[in-house]
């Protein structure tokens, strides 16, 4: 049996460029994904995020970069994930984020979810780089998550 991942990937009418900048640069990330971003990402640099839900952070590493095209991070409990990007037809790129290292009894349901949490950040990036204006749809889900702390 293949182990537990997440994949998401959609079109984006947007150059590869506007995408790439949209996850290694904190100003954009925090338009649709992140509360804060310390830095921007650069290759082998350590990076702490901090998501929109409350009191969720983590440090990411950053294992490779490839301009415009592919990006591969590390998170804390060693999961890794990878952002590529390709050129499709039409003024369309193809964003896919796959996201593997899911351990433990619970590895499957967590997959579940990062798949559905990278779905609702897709999603937000696209409508923030097609209209110029983000949707809520990352804010919105991080209350619902909030609310269910309580």
């Amino acid at each position: 049996m293949k182990p537990p991942y997440a994949q998401v990937e959609t079109l984006i009418r947007a150059t590869a460029r506007d995408i790439y900048r949209a996850f290694t640069e904190p100003a954009i990330l925090k338009q649709f994904w992140l509360a804060e971003s310390e830095a921007t990402l650069e290759p082998g640099k350590k990076v702490r995020w901090t998501f929109m839900v409350p009191g969720a952070s983590d440090e990411v590493i950053v294992r490779r970069m490839e301009q415009d095209h592919s990006l591969v991070l590390q998170w804390s409990d060693g999961a890794q994930t990878e952002f590529t990007i390709d050129s499709f037809q039409d003024g369309y790129c193809k964003l896919k984020i796959v996201q593997n290292g899911f351990v433990g009894d619970d590895a499957w349901d967590v997959a579940i979810e990062t798949t559905q949490g990278f779905t609702y950040v897709v999603s937000e990036l696209k409508v923030l780089l097609e209209t110029g204006r983000p949707a809520g749809i990352v804010r919105d889900k991080a209350k619902l998550i909030a609310a269910q702390m309580i």
